[in-house]
């Protein structure tokens, strides 16, 4: 049937809107090859929902503050950076999907994913595309060795370097007996494997290690058989089902004390989801997590950015994502994914120190090498791109308040590892000195430095 003459131009008015809207598009990105007169363009894929979502503040406040302050310094090679956001959403179909979306943008680099589960299902794609990925969480040791051409770096630490912090701290406490329940994926095993080695190491009897379902809807079973080992210590290598697994264990008589976790289940929020009633019900639970305040006001700076902003986790690491993906297309003198990666690594060897962009890229504007300070904390990178040595908050709760103890650095490059105990305990968020060897916490209230300025 002949369509009415107001139908077919409509019809033509919507086609020439889709063309025009596309060349808007590419006009803001470009591709993969985009030369130095172009626009950077990031893509963001991180927990917006799902099992981390209590974590995606922080990494999107991380990601927008550095983008911020590299465009308020007159951008890269010129021109303001372009970002385009998606949600990996705990779900591995979801994120394969979020991030084709991202590459149909035509980004030269993507800054995610969040949880290392979902890097393994993009990131074949992503590397095999010939576009950069720079994760500032995924922790998981497999990426280590994997085969991305060197389109994959990472700026926080792997997991066989948390296993030694958290095994020290349980080992510090005096338990015997520990009983390990971990997410059965790449994640909860290398980091339930690195704490039982180095649990064992220090002589601590590790009586049950096992996995869980990380679809499953109860995990009493899990709990049970856990508990049935008589274990004086537990630890939870979760994200947010933790809670409910944590929730078990306390209703069978299990002291918060005697509980241990990790990145994925620090929240400040995590009381009052294990028991909406009690919010001191975590009192004296302890865990370990990359730490979110290596330099000193950082955490401050993140919150001021975002002042909804509870936690800081992983604000860093994300951070600098962004700053080396800009600083390497500085460096290369173009805008390229290819370019991005040949440089990204050296930006960490050179002789000059440098924190933040527009100090750096002045550096490198005037032909000078330069070794970016992460703010995250790590003081090396190896040829792979991932840091050699990383830095840890050792949190607790004390009442309701979740609150850093110390920080610790292991790793090569830090001369093993340097617990550092604070003068007292800060709450966390609140400044914490550079590590530049042993830690030393700062008093909260100290001049905060500014490494983005």
């Amino acid at each position: 049937m002949r369509r009415p003459g107001w139908l077919r131009v409509i019809a033509l008015l919507s086609v020439l809107t889709l063309v025009a809207t596309g060349c808007r598009q590419q006009d803001e990105g470009g591709g993969g090859d985009a030369g130095g007169d172009q626009q950077l363009t990031l893509g963001l894929l991180y927990p917006q929902t799902g099992s981390l979502a209590f974590l995606g503040p922080p990494m999107r406040a991380g990601f927008d503050m550095a983008v911020q302050e590299i465009n308020e310094a007159g951008g890269v090679l010129g021109s303001e950076i372009v970002t385009h956001v998606a949600d990996e959403a705990g779900d591995a179909s979801v994120a394969a999907e979020a991030g084709n979306q991202l590459l149909g943008r035509n980004v030269h680099a993507i800054v995610g994913a969040g949880a290392s589960g979902m890097t393994r299902a993009v990131i074949e794609n992503v590397t095999g595309s010939e576009v950069l990925m720079c994760s500032g969480s995924n922790t998981s040791a497999e990426f280590t060795e994997y085969e991305d051409n060197g389109y994959y770096i990472r700026t926080a630490p792997p997991d066989v370097l948390q296993g030694q912090v958290l095994a020290g701290v349980i080992a510090e406490d005096n338990r015997q007996r520990v009983a390990i329940l971990f997410r059965s994926d790449g994640y909860g095993r290398g980091l339930a494997q690195s704490t039982a080695e180095n649990l064992r190491e220090a002589g601590v009897n590790v009586v049950h290690n096992e996995g869980y379902d990380v679809n499953a809807t109860t995990f009493d079973a899990d709990v049970s058989a856990a508990m049935a080992q008589n274990p004086d210590a537990v630890v939870v290598v979760s994200f947010a089902e933790g809670a409910q697994i944590i929730q078990a264990l306390l209703e069978r008589d299990l002291d918060a004390n005697q509980i241990y976790g990790v990145d994925g289940n620090q929240s400040s929020t995590l009381p009052t989801t294990v028991n909406p009633n009690n919010a001191n019900v975590l009192d004296g639970m302890k865990g370990t997590a990359p730490s979110a305040d290596a330099v000193e006001g950082f955490g401050d700076r993140l919150r001021q950015f975002n002042t909804e902003l509870k936690d800081t986790i992983f604000g860093p690491q994300k951070y600098d994502c962004v700053m080396l993906i800009a600083l390497a297309a500085v460096a290369a003198g173009e805008i390229s994914s290819e370019a991005i990666r040949d440089n990204i690594v050296d930006l960490t060897r050179g002789d000059n120190e440098c924190a933040g962009f527009q100090e750096c890229a002045e550096l490198l504007r005037n032909d000078e090498t330069i070794s970016y300070q992460f703010a995250s904390g790590t003081e090396s990178f190896s040829d792979v791109g991932e840091p050699t040595n990383g830095l840890y908050d050792v949190w607790t709760f004390r009442g309701s308040e979740m609150t850093t103890l110390r920080q610790e650095r292991v790793g090569s490059g830090s001369g093993g590892s340097s617990p550092g105990a604070s003068p007292g305990a800060r709450p966390t968020g609140s400044p914490a000195a550079r590590q530049t060897g042993s830690p030393a916490a700062s008093p909260t209230g100290s001049p905060a430095a500014s490494p983005g300025q």
